[in-house]
């Protein structure tokens, strides 16, 4: 039985699909599975899938019709027999010691999960530029002290990611914990989230080990959709119940209605996407009817940085929120690689 199994879901990926490939199999570290599945793609990747699974009897190649990358994990981790497993996109990369460190921390610390920072290639107008995610070094040894420093960790993708962490397979089977494969944003951190509930022991590391590729142009994020608030929504209830269930004081958890308020900005800020189609009559409604639906959480804060302090303060004038968000969006248009820092 190998040791880990690395599960990659494959859409289209033809262009960066050998790059992503050949950094797994340059690990130090030999002792694991590479479970490769193509999500129906319509370009030349099964035939790379195909080629590699040639080459490399620790590869397992699966062709599906197109199910969404939630799905295509979760039959990844159906088909998975490793101790541990590792999720990998196919558009990203990783250092070449991430499995055998990523490894030796979990058995020498006795952890459930080991989460680690990212390397953020953020490429515009065929330039990359490489950003830094990462946190304090941390060994958690309880539940309360994990869920505080899940707290301290959820702005960014540090937590949110399923990629930069190392997780014990019988955790994910015996819980039975899967993606949500009914939903397209948030899914991620939902999934981690429930996984984190079983945890005892969880290592925060500072050390980056993995490639988050970005194309600015391509991402999810700048994109208008109308039910991101309700998503967002749903999301908040998540992060609630779990910091509820680890024991966490209100104080805590009322950092967390601060974090909400953010997550209410980065929709009003794609409200001037340009496939937006809301009249400036719409977005007015909009802003105005969730700031009063969301005015329970939005008071119930404190001690929030000048940022969110501004942000907060903005939300008692709609047609503020209207003004603040475009100029956000403006600076997020022309200076991206801030957001990602």
């Amino acid at each position: 039985m190998p040791k880990i199994s690395i599960i990659v879901p494959v859409y289209n990926a033809e262009k960066v699909l050998s790059r992503c490939i050949k950094s797994i199999l340059n690990q130090s570290f030999k002792d694991f599975e590479l479970i490769l599945i193509n999500d129906g793609s319509s370009d030349r990747s099964i035939d790379i899938l195909k080629k590699f699974e040639k080459l490399d009897e620790r590869i397992r190649v699966i062709d599906n019709s197109n199910n969404g990358v939630s799905e295509t994990r979760n039959i990844g981790i159906k088909k998975a027999i490793g101790e541990y497993i590792q999720f990998i996109d196919s558009d990203d990369f990783i250092e070449s010691n991430m499995l055998e460190e990523t490894l030796n921390i979990m058995e020498n610390k006795e952890a459930d999960l080991v989460m680690t920072g990212f390397f953020l290639d953020i490429e515009e107008k065929n330039k990359i530029v490489t950003e830094i995610q990462t946190y304090e070094n941390n060994i958690s040894n309880n539940k309360k002290d994990i869920a505080i420093n899940v707290l301290e960790r959820l702005s960014g993708t540090y937590v949110n990611s399923p990629v930069n962490k190392l997780y014990k397979r019988s955790v994910i089977i015996d819980n039975n914990l899967f993606m949500d494969k009914n939903i397209d944003l948030g899914e991620d951190l939902a999934f981690n989230l429930e996984y984190l509930k079983y945890c005892n022991c969880v290592v925060f590391s500072e050390k980056c080990y993995y490639h988050y590729c970005m194309r600015l142009e391509d991402n999810l994020t700048f994109k208008y959709r109308k039910d991101k608030l309700e998503l967002m929504e749903a999301l908040y209830k998540n992060c609630i119940s779990y910091f509820e269930a680890s024991d966490l004081e209100r104080s805590y958890i009322r950092k967390m209605n601060g974090l909400f308020i953010k997550w209410m900005y980065s929709c009003y800020i794609d409200l001037h996407n340009r496939n937006c189609d809301l009249s400036i009559s719409g977005k007015y409604k909009f802003v105005k009817e969730s700031i009063k639906k969301y005015n329970n959480i939005i008071n119930d804060t404190d001690d929030l940085s000048f940022a969110f302090k501004l942000l907060k303060l903005s939300l008692a004038f709609p047609i503020s929120v209207i003004l603040l968000s475009k100029i956000i969006y403006f600076i997020k248009v022309n200076m991206r690689k801030v957001f990602y820092r």
